[in-house]
Parts: structure tokens; sequence; C-alpha cells
């Protein structure tokens, strides 16, 4: 009988089979320790956010360098539906710049005015200074105000002239490089792809970004509202998103805050993001270019880059932008340290999005979310009761004038004429310091929020109505009035 020959395992042998099984286990252990988190929680926080303000819709996407981890969708909005990005179309912008000059289309470091040849302010001297790194940074000395305004389109569909002709007005210090966000400074730089390509920004947006990445819910174009996912959005009366808005906006202001795009494509963007910046090994980002974007243009300035804000958290650097938009509100944040990246975007104009966003972000590393002070939020929806009140009371006046027949006349003490002007100062005011406070003017407070812009004129003219019947009936009881 033939024996059987049993091999022996050297114990050394044993032992580094082991600890290779262990390292294995480990390792797996270790990615999935990764990219687990409380999805469930996340959810609960969103729809807890959703109730508190009354959203209309919410669309929330969480990605990591490898795969879109969450993607959901609350209340009034699919997932096919494109949304408006607002201003996180910079980061778009600032890529796609940056892109043509890898192809040798441009340099950022060349002077505006190479390329658009009518670029100039009121001191030319000051304007040949501005370089598209001023426009990438918000250092080109342009106001915020100028890109808060309504700029009116020529017959051909272009603001140019009107840019042009503002710009031309400018008196302003450019030697310091002081930043001030302004959105006409990603209008110049949407001119200039245009200039330098020979090609319409959203052409060169699809070429450039989109089609490598696969993003075929993101388009550069205005969408038209007979078009399949035009994007629906609501504004409030009083605390109640119920009244349907479309949005209507032009080409030109595409690059600085109009593209659109769903969670689904804007998780894969930040993906792309992630991978260029940590791994070096994104499909058209490389580690140079994120390290670019994501760089202030000087540590003793505001800390943006060249389309992202940059902010140091608990000694780790976060990314992010914001969007707000007629009807729409959005934010991306990328954590490099925990190799995350949010997008959340709502169909309604009120500011919660980087509320939204930052509190998933500290669910995600463990922590509680922050909820924010909501005061504000009821006091700009409970205007329209203020302007309920004010008719009441015009309506009285009214009345008790009538029973004086509508007496007029001119009083010569003290006390009514000042108060007569002071109601005409204090109604006056209602539709100067909002505009102020903002930095923008009474017609984008309309078209951003029609119900609280038209509330406010409604307001100013109420209170001087009331200033006046008031001034009038005090007179007719005056003995002395002729």
């Amino acid at each position: 009988m033939t024996p059987i020959k049993i091999q022996n395992y050297h114990p050394l042998q044993t032992n580094r089979l082991q600890i290779l099984i262990l390292v294995f286990f480990v390792s797996i252990l270790s990615l999935n320790s990764q990219t687990r988190f409380d999805s469930e929680k996340v959810t609960n926080y969103v729809e807890e956010i959703k109730e508190s303000y009354n959203l209309p819709g919410i669309a929330v996407s969480i990605t990591d360098t490898d795969k879109t981890l969450y993607l959901e969708h609350f209340g009034k909005i699919n997932d096919n539906e494109q949304l408006l990005i607002g201003s996180c179309s910079k980061s778009f912008t600032a890529l796609l710049t940056l892109k043509l000059q890898d192809k040798g289309l441009l340099n950022i470091n060349d002077p505006v005015v190479q390329y658009l040849d009518w670029f100039q302010y009121a001191d030319k001297n000051q304007s040949d200074k501005v370089i598209i790194k001023d426009l990438l940074h918000h250092t080109s000395g342009i106001p915020s105000i100028l890109g808060r305004i309504t700029i009116k389109e020529d017959s051909l569909g272009s603001t140019k002239r009107e840019v042009k002709r503002m710009l031309s007005e400018l008196s302003i210090d450019t030697s310091q490089n002081i930043y001030q966000y302004s959105n006409i400074n990603y209008r110049l730089l949407g001119y200039i792809v245009e200039q330098v390509t020979g090609s319409l920004y959203g052409e060169v947006l699809q070429k450039e970004i989109l089609q490598p990445l696969g993003l075929t819910h993101t388009t550069g174009f205005v969408l038209k509202p007979e078009d399949k996912n035009f994007p629906g959005s609501y504004n409030y009366f009083l605390y109640y998103p119920v009244v349907p808005y479309v949005s209507s906006y032009y080409k030109d202001q595409i690059p600085e805050g109009h593209i659109a795009s769903n969670a689904e494509d804007m998780a894969i963007y930040l993906r792309e993001h992630l991978k260029g910046y940590l791994k070096d090994s994104g499909q058209i980002i490389n580690q140079k270019l994120s390290n670019t974007l994501f760089t202030p243009r000087s540590q003793n300035s505001f800390h943006y880059g060249q389309g992202w804000f940059i902010r140091n958290k608990e000694n780790k650097k976060i990314v992010f932008h914001t969007g707000l938009t007629e009807g729409f509100n959005t934010c991306m944040i990328i954590d490099p340290q925990e190799e995350k990246a949010i997008f959340v975007a709502i169909n309604s104009g009120v500011d919660t999005a980087y509320e939204i966003a930052a509190g998933i972000s500290n669910i995600l590393v463990g922590k509680e979310p922050n909820f924010y002070s909501k005061t504000f939020f009821y006091l700009i929806r409970s205007i329209p009761l203020l302007v309920l009140a004010l008719i009441i009371i015009l309506g009285l006046q009214f009345l008790k004038w009538k029973d004086l027949n509508f007496s007029l006349g001119l009083n010569k003490k003290l006390l009514p004429n000042l108060m007569l002007i002071l109601g005409i100062l204090f109604g006056s005011l209602w539709v100067i310091i909002f505009p102020v406070m903002y930095q923008t003017t009474l017609k984008v407070i309309i078209n951003h929020d029609p119900v609280s812009g038209i509330s406010l004129i409604m307001i100013a003219v109420l209170i001087i109505l009331i200033s006046l019947i008031n001034y009038f009936k005090k007179q007719s009881h005056n003995p002395h009035h002729a």
C-alpha cells in the first residue's frame, strides 16, 4: 500500500498567510468604514428641514471618489427634472477657463482687454491692469451691486453693449486687488470663452466638460418652458410655497449662475473634483488644476479661489459654493479629508440649501446637525400680514375722513407737518432699505420673490396714504382752518 504523503507547512509560512488574510479583511473593513454613513439619519434630517420651512422639493446627492453613495428626492421634485444651480455655475466657468488655458487659447495672467477690446473703466489705465485671474477671484474692482441688477439685452439677445456702458462709468482703483463678489466677473469670463473659441458658451461647456463626464442632464443653454425637463419652482405666499414660478433668463447669465443640472449629474461632477484633487486621477481634472481652483488669490484676502469658496473648518479644508436664482437655491460642499462631496438643491428661493448641506456634512462625520434660527424666514414671510393690517388701518382712516367730507387744507402747526414728513419718509424707506441691505434693486427683489417685493411696494404706498389722510383728518378739526 502506497503511503499518503502529507505536505508539511513551515510555521513562518503559516504566520505569513494568516497575516495576509488579516490585512485583507482589515482593508475591506477600513474601506467600508470610509464610505459608510447613516443614510437614514440624513433622510430624517432632510425631511425635518423640509417640514420646518415647508419647502416644496429638495434633491440631495452624496458621493465619494468612487461612486454616488446617496441620491434622494423629496416633495415636488423628480430625478430627471433639471434645476438652475445658481452661482454654483461659476465653478464650471472657472474650470472651463483653465481647460482653455491648458489648450493654449488664453492665459489667465493676460489683461482682459487683450481678449475683449471694449473692456474699459472710466479710467482706462485702471481697467488695462485687470487680468483674467482678477475675474476668476472677484478682484477686478467691479462692485457687487453691478452683478445684481437687471441688464437689458439688445435685439441680438446680447448684454455686451449694456455691460460695456456700465463698466465705462466705473471710477475704481484696481491696484489693491480687493475682493468684491460680482456676477459680472463671470459674465465677462463667458464672453472670453466665446471670443477665444468662436463658439457659444454652451457648446464649449458641452465639449470640454459635460460630454467627457457624461453629464446628460446638464446644459449651458437657455431652457424654454416647453422643454421636457424645464425646471419648475415655487414662490411662497406667507409660509407656504403655493405660487408656481417659471424662471426666465438669457444666455449671457449662464456662465455666472444659470447652468441647469440635477442631483445625479452634480454628484458625478463633484466626484471628478474629488478624484482630481485627492488622487490626480480625474478624467478632465488633474491635481494641478484642482489646486489652482481651490487656492485663494491671497491668504490675507477673503478666501475665494476660482469659482469656489475655501474655508478652514476645525483644521481641515472645506471648499463650497452656494447658488440663488429666481426660484432655486443650491449648495455644493467638498470635504477632501472625509473624501466626500454633497449637493443640495431646492426648487424655491428660500435660502436654506447651505444649512441642509452643512447639516449633512456634520452627519457624515458623526456629529449632530445644527438647526439655524428661522426667525428671519418667518419675518420675511409675514410681510403680507403687515400689508393686510395697513389696509385695514387705511380703510378705517378713510371712513373717518369721509365723515368729514374729505376736507383738505394745510396746517401751519409744526407737529402735524413733522408727522406727515416722517410718515412719508418711513413709507419710502421700505422700498429703499431692503435693496440697500441686499445690494440689489427692487426689480431684482420682485423677480426673486414676487410676493415679498410687491408687498414692500404696497407697504410704502399704504403708509404714505395713511399719513396723508391722517394729516387732512386732523386739519379738519383745526378751528382756525379756513
